[in-house]
């Protein structure tokens, strides 16, 4: 996991133009929706009607976080330049008030109008297919937000480790945040939650994920509700070998039972061991046959596993959320979305080949083509200081 560090590059003037058409474009087709008859309170009934409009609240929120503010007031201020009459108390109450439904729905518009758009793209590069018997391939991890929450007085003497985390699910695939969840404890164990973040998966799905989740039971249940699996081997596992695919001095594949007569996991996996220079690598799959998953890929997707770590990293230390606005959970929450919302519109902005072969940005929100010359960099749409190593080319990571 990365701890929290450092500050964010300021985006592009072009680039916050497009991303603020774009979400402007999303928020009122969602506030058009909620004033349908019977989808919600009627807007001209009794009451006084809303200083703030909440397509100018949350637009405007999620513009002050790409351009690096580093609290509330920032956004009043942003509010009160574009003519919006209102005391520096109301961006808090509001944030407190409504929640995060507006931007979950906002992201979920944003990641399946991408997710559509991607997927021809990727299905058309040289190193796809990625695990092509897979319906999804998806990392999971999680990454604490202690450093900073610790700074603030009443946390200031708390435990390291045991304020919040962030649990996460990223396509290694499209580079795209699949889901976030919000972990009060984050002294608890990382599994207890694990089989939570399974709803709403496919069938099929592979899933990538480290030792802090290695346990017999959750590699029985991934099994048993028929996902698949790459992972490391823990330490001074014991084992039974059960069928031997291929073993010749320090590479073996093959089938093996985990664990002994004390403790014994419940479904065979296949494990796998090479060396790579001085190191030995074990893994483990539920992949049993090896002319569907070889040796060489599965190193290859546990690789991949380290995408979600880059990830997590752009949105602390390139979209600002290792810097919290508030102690408030609410407000804390509504952070988390907005950042996850630029980054899937970072996502979308990087280049990518177009279909005819040519030069071209692949970011649906600019729709543009770049004349001649090599792609565009990430730099271009969100400033210098910007990386794109979450986006490096699969076929580099071996």
């Amino acid at each position: 996991m990365y701890d929290s560090h450092v500050g964010q590059a300021k985006a592009s003037d072009g680039f916050v133009q497009q991303v603020e058409t774009y979400l402007q474009r999303c928020l009122k087709r969602m506030e058009a929706n909620e004033e349908r008859p019977g989808a919600g309170a009627d807007p001209n009934g009794p009451g006084r009607p809303l200083e703030l409009p909440k397509v100018a609240l949350w637009s405007g929120l999620v513009l002050c976080v790409l351009q690096g503010a580093h609290g509330v007031r920032e956004v009043w201020r942003y509010l009160v330049l574009h003519g919006y009459d209102i005391c520096d108390q109301t961006p808090y109450d509001r944030l407190e008030q409504e929640g995060t439904t507006w931007l979950e729905q906002c992201f979920a518009q944003i990641t399946a109008m991408l997710a559509a758009w991607l997927k021809p793209l990727v299905e058309q590069q040289a190193w796809y297919p990625l695990a092509s018997f897979a319906s999804d391939v998806l990392a999971l991890d999680e990454t604490t937000l202690d450093p900073v929450a610790r700074k603030l007085p009443i946390l200031r003497y708390v435990k390291k480790g045991a304020v919040e985390l962030l649990a996460g699910l990223y396509d290694v695939r499209l580079q795209l945040w699949r889901r976030i969840d919000y972990l009060p404890q984050a002294l608890q164990n990382g599994k207890v939650h694990a089989a939570a973040m399974l709803k709403g998966l496919a069938q099929g799905t592979l899933l990538l994920f480290d030792l802090g989740y290695f346990s017999f039971e959750w590699l029985d249940e991934l099994s048993q509700r028929q996902f698949w699996l790459v992972c490391r081997l823990r330490e001074k596992t014991s084992d039974t070998v059960l069928h031997t695919f291929y073993e010749l001095e320090e590479v073996f594949d093959g089938v093996i039972w985990l664990g002994n007569y004390q403790a014994q996991a419940g479904q065979a996996v296949r494990l796998v061991r090479f060396r790579v220079g001085a190191l030995t690598l074990t893994y483990l799959t539920n992949v049993l046959d090896p002319t569907v998953l070889s040796i060489q890929e599965i190193a290859r997707l546990y690789a991949r596993s380290f995408d979600i770590e880059l990830a997590f990293l752009a949105l602390k230390e390139y979209l600002g959320l290792h810097l919290w606005w508030s102690s408030k959970v609410s407000v804390i929450l509504v952070q988390v979305w907005a950042c996850l919302i630029l980054a899937s519109a970072l996502a979308g902005a990087l280049p990518a080949a177009t279909p005819g072969g040519g030069a071209g940005c692949a970011c649906r929100l600019c729709a543009t083509r770049a004349p001649t010359g090599p792609h565009s960099s990430l730099q271009s749409h969100a400033g210098a200081g910007t990386s794109g190593a979450s986006r490096a080319d699969p076929a580099t990571a071996t």
